[in-house]
């Protein structure tokens, strides 16, 4: 609107000023060119003050904006640094819970990643306790298969006869079991030794057939704890546990065991021909086995080895016991 005044006053101004020279030249002014002009005058100057004043509020405006604009992202990274920038209560806190986590994460221990590593190779084997073990054959006379079977490196043979003929069978060290290593056709003993009772799974076996379901030779064998690997005898591998038995008689038939005996029962120990031993509580005797010895009461099937001095010396003696009067210790 204010262009327009401008415009239309700045042509009659232009026109009114033309004619005003002409009549001057002409020496005949009229009265309404001059009001003319004057109208013109005003129109211009009024146009000019309306531009002036639109254009100062446009500017104004425009600055607000600019103005408003520059708070704004003032505001927004004032905003941000707050969200960046902590104070020293928050990074104290912070820090309290960063030291709680880190102290209780799990540290693994590598010992307990070598165990884990050992019991996946074992959960590839497998327990079987309706195998007899030590190489006696469970169908006929067919070569038992005790590939990626669980069970146990246990004394038998030479170990018991050892154990039988001392009275320090206590002693651990005659609860070992031999470790061989091949040598061309031969296998011969390293000297290292494997307890009593390790729990063991089969890698390999190489066996011979002796006649009657009976086999000889040696297993290669895994220590589920520790990994390490051995070869054995299979005589010496079992898949019973039978130290944990609650039926002393079907353990005792499986293997040797320490046991301390206590009078509970009705029976009386007694020896060969049925006779009464008078043995103090508390005495450690070694099992061997079982008994169905003619004179021997079916109440008296355990077989033990007492050592003590007897009416004629002192020694090892087989002893006949009720199962109620001895605990397993070993």
């Amino acid at each position: 609107m204010s262009g327009l005044l401008i415009l239309t006053g700045t042509i009659g101004l232009f026109v009114s000023l033309v004619l005003i020279v002409i009549e001057f030249i002409l020496k005949k002014p009229k009265k309404n060119t001059l009001i003319a002009l004057v109208i013109c005058f005003v129109m211009a100057f009024i146009g000019g003050a309306t531009y002036k004043s639109n254009d100062s509020k446009h500017e104004t405006q425009s600055q607000s904006e600019m103005d408003s604009s520059m708070l704004s992202n003032t505001s927004e990274e004032d905003e941000g640094k707050a969200d960046i920038e902590e104070t020293p209560e928050q990074k104290d806190r912070d820090s309290e819970l960063e030291k709680e986590e880190s102290e209780e994460e799990p540290v693994t221990d590598k010992t307990e990643e070598k165990t884990e590593a050992n019991q996946e190779g074992v959960s590839n084997g497998h327990r079987d306790e309706s195998l007899t073990g030590r190489g006696v054959s469970d169908g006929g006379r067919e070569e038992p298969n005790y590939v990626n079977v669980i069970g146990y490196a246990a004394v038998y043979s030479e170990q018991e006869y050892n154990l039988k003929s001392t009275d320090d069978f206590q002693n651990l060290d005659y609860w070992k079991i031999p470790v061989f290593v091949k040598d061309k056709q031969f296998w011969e003993e390293t000297g290292e030794k494997l307890d009593h009772k390790t729990e063991v799974v089969v890698k390999e076996q190489y066996l011979e057939h002796e006649g009657w379901g009976f086999y000889s030779g040696y297993l290669l064998v895994e220590n589920t704890e520790s990994g390490d690997q051995y070869v054995i005898n299979v005589k010496n591998f079992i898949t019973k546990p039978y130290w944990t038995y609650d039926d002393l008689a079907a353990a005792a038939k499986v293997g040797p065991m320490v046991a301390e005996y206590k009078q509970v029962s009705d029976y009386y120990p007694v020896t060969n021909g049925n006779k009464k031993v008078e043995i103090p509580d508390g005495t450690i005797v070694l099992i061997t086995g079982t008994t169905s010895a003619t004179g021997i009461p079916e109440s008296n099937n355990i077989d033990a080895i007492v050592w003590k001095e007897w009416s004629v010396s002192y020694g090892g003696v087989d002893v006949y016991f009720n199962p109620e009067d001895l605990t397993v210790k070993y």
